[in-house]
């Protein structure tokens, strides 16, 4: 049997600085282990909680500095779009006031 292989196509915004080869090899890491995980685990179910998960990550990394909480983190939020743990889990059609924009660092330039 051969390999099957499906191309995700990335729109990349020209004239920017953020580094989108890193991004890309970021992301595929990401689907990598996302790959794995619904090899070992089946298909996304709330009942896995992976919100609970995603937090445990982020206290992990908070202690450890250890890239792989990252990536854990960015799947599981996946994982919580898909079959989300909370109860209130929707999309706004409003823009969410930002919860990050006033804890410094660079200017805001929307």
């Amino acid at each position: 049997m051969g390999k099957l292989k499906t191309t995700l196509e990335l729109k990349i915004i020209p004239n920017t600085t953020l580094n989108y080869r890193r991004i890309r090899e970021i992301l595929q890491e990401s689907l990598d282990l996302l790959y794995i995980g619904h090899y070992r685990y089946g298909i996304p179910n709330a009942k896995k909680l992976y919100f609970t998960r995603l937090r445990a990550e982020l206290r992990a990394y908070k202690r450890s500095g250890i890239r792989q909480h990252l990536i854990n983190i960015i799947n599981y939020a996946i994982l919580e779009i898909l079959a989300p743990e909370h109860p209130n889990h929707h999309w706004s059609k409003r823009d969410p006031n930002s919860v990050t924009r006033h804890l410094g660092g660079e200017k805001y330039h929307g």
